[in-house]
């Protein structure tokens, strides 16, 4: 029993050391608060410092180079520099936080945003260019979790809304944004069902540990 108990600790330890690390290796959230105050080689340096250090998945290092690629941009806007950042906020969020991440917060609050936009009488540009803002934040965990034809199909979404940010009627904007939420929520049981995975891995490593530690405990006593 004391054998178990010390094994749970070292697993627990060792999943928290790993989220230490990470924090440690690449300070995101100082990178995002570097460039809402408009510093922004500040924040290409300290980017530039975690690239190499921490790279969990192939699409974190795209998505890395793109932001990178917009600060370093003198053309790019402050908004474009701020979305391409708040991006790979979500997405490292996403990827160190399978359970209950960030993005899901932000999608509650797109969802209740579309909501209010319908029960206006006459939906305004500006809320479009909104919501807009917030998908195109979102689409780095789409394309995390699903297919490249179910992240094709998001970004189509995204650009009508966009391409009919003056015109979309009310019930065009509540069919796309149907599909969009659809989208949604195939990617969070997505999301769910990695987590899943990930926790039933860690239980059977810890069994694994146990029986082995049983058996050698056993023969010991044998011989």
């Amino acid at each position: 029993m004391k054998y178990t108990a010390t094994m749970l600790f070292i697993i627990l330890s060792l999943l928290l050391f790993s989220n230490v690390v990470w924090a440690s290796t690449l300070n995101i959230q100082q990178v995002e608060r570097y460039v809402q105050e408009g510093k922004y080689q500040p924040a290409i340096k300290l980017l530039q410092s975690g690239v190499t250090d921490y790279q969990p998945d192939l699409i974190w290092q795209e998505y890395v180079d793109h932001c990178l690629a917009v600060l370093e941009d003198e053309e790019a806007s402050h908004e474009e520099k701020e979305l391409a950042t708040q991006q790979l906020v979500i997405l490292a969020d996403s990827l160190v936080r399978e359970y209950a991440p960030l993005w899901t917060t932000w999608q509650q609050e797109l969802d209740k945003k579309v909501l209010e936009m319908l029960d206006q009488e006459q939906i305004a540009p500006d809320d479009m260019t909104h919501i807009v803002y917030q998908m195109e934040v979102l689409a780095p965990v789409v394309e995390l979790h699903l297919e490249e034809e179910q992240f094709q199909s998001y970004q189509e979404a995204i650009a009508l809304v966009q391409q009919k940010r003056d015109t979309m009627a009310h019930d065009e904007l509540e069919t796309t944004y149907q599909h969009i939420s659809d989208i949604h929520t195939a990617t969070l049981q997505q999301a769910n069902a990695s987590y899943t995975k990930w926790l039933v891995m860690v239980i059977i490593s810890f069994f694994i540990a146990s029986f082995t530690y049983v058996a050698i405990a056993k023969y010991r006593a044998k011989t």
